[in-house]
């Protein structure tokens, strides 16, 4: 297994394949580590660089996977580095696979109502034995926040997966990770949409091509423009060596 740290302005950053870096995250948990993951792209690392309440979530982090092209190009373009993407939806699918051979219960939380439950349906297909410990949609007061965390903790959860959308997700997780006592909590942004059946994936080609954002801005042009502008205004920045 050949796995590196690549730490940039305090955010640590594990490259390689994705085979090892999925054992790296499951060898670190089944050691009794407990961690929180953010699966990086252009518009989280460009709302990072905006916005210090954001960087300081982010800063908390223990590590983050190369999602999208944005954080493959960063690592590139700094240290040289090149390294396999690893989109959030494939890693919650391995780690489900990971959860149901060592009876990891799964919490499934974020989405529109009923999406979460769907999509622990979807992944129940895939993994028969998956311990589903509970699912709940993201549309709640931040009010409920505590009692949300608490929900988790009391259905002894040690897989969280977030799905609530940038920033939301990584704020939740921060604020009540030492309450919810989960062994892994990752922000998966609009995982559940695709592993229920809501939304389409890109097609193959499109993936490997690394145009998996554009593809979703062609679907859904208004909803998806802010994220548009962030993935070419980090790119930018990324070119133009403007990132402190």
């Amino acid at each position: 297994m050949i796995v590196e740290e690549v730490c940039w302005k305090n955010l640590r950053f594990v490259v390689g394949k994705r085979s090892d870096i999925l054992h790296y995250i499951v060898d670190r948990v089944g050691n009794g580590e407990r961690l929180f993951i953010v699966t990086a792209n252009a518009p989280i690392l460009d709302l990072f660089l905006s916005n210090e309440g954001y960087r300081e979530c982010l800063e908390s982090a223990h590590l983050l996977t190369v999602d999208g092209v944005g954080a493959a190009y960063l690592l590139r373009k700094e240290f040289g580095v090149k390294t396999q993407r690893y989109p959030g939806v494939e890693m919650m699918k391995d780690l489900c696979g990971i959860a149901q051979s060592r009876r990891w219960r799964v919490f499934l939380l974020g989405g529109r109502p009923g999406v979460a439950e769907r999509a622990g349906e979807m992944l129940k297909k895939d993994y028969p034995s998956l311990l589903i410990a509970g699912t709940m949609h993201g549309y709640f007061d931040e009010s409920q926040n505590a009692a949300v965390a608490d929900q988790i903790r009391l259905n002894k959860t040690d897989l969280l997966f977030v799905a609530m959308g940038v920033p939301k997700q990584e704020f939740f997780i921060r604020d009540h990770f030492g309450d919810l006592q989960v062994k892994l909590a990752v922000g998966v942004g609009g995982a559940f949409d695709v592993i229920s059946g809501v939304k389409r994936r890109a097609p193959r080609l499109i993936r490997v091509m690394g145009l998996e954002w554009f593809y979703r801005i062609v679907l859904e042009p208004r909803k998806r423009a802010r994220s548009f502008f962030s993935v070419v205004r980090f790119a930018i920045r990324v070119w133009k060596g403007d990132i402190t």
